[in-house]
């Protein structure tokens, strides 16, 4: 019986110290996942209260997100979209619900241009908040201002801080060094994109 019995310690300890090992692991993991998502992990994680599940949620999203064969804004493209997001802030004034379309319009052209799949609203926002996870709480904000926030149809205020989140995105996505390893002048007698507190 003693053999048995040290047998059966030795695959006990094995079990216990895997089981150790396996939660330091998963651990990590997770705090990898919080450093690199930030806000999108909060969200996540008071959207469904379950840690596991936003972690499972996150983990799928990078290994979607690698699966994608992004490429940079051409130089042209970059300063055709920034001359474009000047015309639909100046359109604001007289159209605010049109221009706020457009602007929402002008985030899947560049996000179809830099490779994302651009099916949904909410796929593209799966997607951009791997390689954006600071600024794509201003796209979800728009979205939801474009909604009205919930408190019925959008009011001109709603459009303009919409059209703001928009402008705070469009920044991130059309300078990102991840892009492009610059950051891109304001084409001449442009606005600059986020300088300004109104649209």
């Amino acid at each position: 019986m003693g053999l048995w019995n040290a047998v059966l310690l030795s695959v006990l300890v094995l079990l216990v110290v895997a089981g150790v090992t396996a939660g330091v692991a998963w651990r990590r993991h997770g705090r990898r996942l919080r450093e690199r998502f930030g806000p999108e992990y909060l969200r996540l994680l008071m959207e469904s209260g379950d840690r596991r599940s936003t972690e499972r949620e996150l983990a799928q999203r990078l290994r979607r997100h690698r699966r994608l064969t992004l490429r940079p804004l051409t130089p042209a493209q970059r300063a055709e979209f920034t001359r474009e997001w000047a015309q639909v802030q100046e359109e604001f004034v007289d159209g605010p619900e049109i221009a706020v379309q457009r602007a929402e319009n002008l985030v899947a052209r560049i996000a179809s241009a830099l490779g994302y799949p651009c099916e949904t609203v909410e796929q593209r926002l799966d997607y951009l908040s791997v390689e954006f996870p600071g600024s794509v709480g201003h796209y979800r904000g728009a979205q939801e201002l474009r909604g009205g926030g919930g408190q019925g149809p959008p009011s001109t205020e709603d459009h303009r801080q919409a059209l703001i989140r928009y402008r705070d995105f469009l920044t991130q996505l059309l300078e990102s060094p991840a892009q492009s390893g610059d950051r891109p002048s304001d084409p001449p007698n442009q606005p600059p994109l986020a300088n300004a507190d109104t649209p």
